[in-house]
């Protein structure tokens, strides 16, 4: 018997000599939480909360489980319920701000970060948190204080340094970034983030060994991270090493062959390989994934990648920038923030590098870019 299987026994042994033992039962509910037994969670939160109408903390647990069952309304209501009880409850603060994140009500969030970290002012993961958000708002200034304010309280916070280091990233301190990932990977060797990140970083700077061993630690670590072996493959086509290149390529579309990201990169290993044909067909299930994404609700990663499409595979054949300078356009349109302009110019950028040919619209597509920032 595993630990989770040992500790549910004892939870059964527990409530059974004792059936009103409320910390019990709330436990056990939390314990199938973890192990992905949402359907057998609630009952015993109910019964916890039925036994205690004061219990705040089996209010704010059930509240992850709605969520994690899609049931936000519910999760909504029971996260009021335990701050009614709890007024200062720094974590179902926390907890409700990531409902309103995830559900694209940013305001909201950080509204119920503030309160968080008002109610528990050494609460590093509510800043860390609230840190992300502004990093996802362009809000850069305000994202790089709260990670500070953060790794104030936790010097040890990995994920932080990693997270900074990407807003650095992002405003152009590629030496601080760098400083940043190395400073989290001294605290957590096998951090696959910071070790994938900091290998990006490397490629962008034209230095690939560096960039290799970074990304092939990544890779060791989670052989599953297909966003690793992308990164990888993106190397090993600066360096020419196209064989390598598409078979990293295979193993990322193997992992997620949904991602429009990962089937475009194959595609683009295909072509500069010689591999018209294949190159074509993968190009067209990335703009498949592409538009799909973006009609779903118009995401800035699915008008990236179709940005990026437009150079490689216009439509009807066109070969004017006519495409590409619209595609620009719309993902103008969206506000995309000074992030994910940049990653579009450095795509862009490879793009150029990697397939000389490629169409003609990424130098006007570049120009339109740079005015962006």
């Amino acid at each position: 018997m595993d630990l989770d299987g040992e500790a549910l026994a004892d939870y059964d042994r527990a409530i059974g000599i004792n059936p009103l033992y409320e910390w019990a039962v709330g436990s056990r509910a939390q314990l199938f939480e973890r192990s992905g037994r949402y359907e057998e969670a609630p009952a015993d939160f109910a019964r916890a909360v039925e036994l205690d109408p004061q219990y705040a903390w089996a209010y704010a647990s059930r509240a992850r489980v709605h969520e994690a069952m899609g049931r936000q309304d519910d999760a909504l209501a029971d996260y009021a319920r335990a701050l009614e009880i709890e007024p200062l409850y720094a974590w179902a603060f926390g907890s409700r701000a990531e409902l309103f994140e995830g559900a694209g009500r940013y305001e909201e969030a950080l509204a119920d970060y503030a309160r968080a970290v008002e109610a528990e002012p050494l609460y590093a993961w509510a800043f860390g948190s609230r840190a992300e958000l502004f990093e996802r708002l362009g809000r850069y200034e305000e994202a790089l204080a709260d990670f500070a304010r953060a790794l104030d309280i936790d010097p040890q916070y990995a994920w932080a340094y990693a997270k900074r280091a990407q807003v650095y990233e992002a405003v152009g301190r590629r030496q601080d970034a760098l400083a940043d990932y190395t400073r989290a990977l001294d605290i957590s060797p096998r951090y696959v983030l910071a070790a994938g990140s900091r290998g990006e970083l490397y490629e962008a700077l034209g230095r690939h060994e560096e960039a290799l061993a970074d990304l092939t630690h990544a890779i060791g670590t989670d052989p599953f991270s297909d966003w690793t072996l992308c990164a990888r493959a993106r190397t090993y086509l600066r360096m020419g090493r196209y064989e390598e290149a598409r078979a990293d390529c295979v193993r990322a579309v193997e992992v997620d062959p949904e991602d429009g990201w990962n089937q475009m990169l194959y595609g683009l290993a295909l072509r500069v390989s010689g591999d018209g044909q294949g190159a074509e067909a993968r190009l067209a299930c990335a703009r498949r994934l592409f538009t799909a994404a973006g009609e779903g609700g118009g995401t800035v990663d699915a008008y990236q990648g179709l940005l990026l499409l437009s150079c490689l595979l216009p439509d009807d054949g066109r070969s004017d920038d006519a495409l590409p300078v619209a595609r620009c356009r719309a993902f103008a349109e969206l506000g995309p923030g000074a992030g994910p302009v940049g990653e579009t110019i450095e795509d862009l950028t490879f793009l150029r590098e990697v397939l000389p040919e490629a169409g003609p619209g990424v130098e006007s597509v570049l120009t339109r870019l740079r005015a962006m920032l």
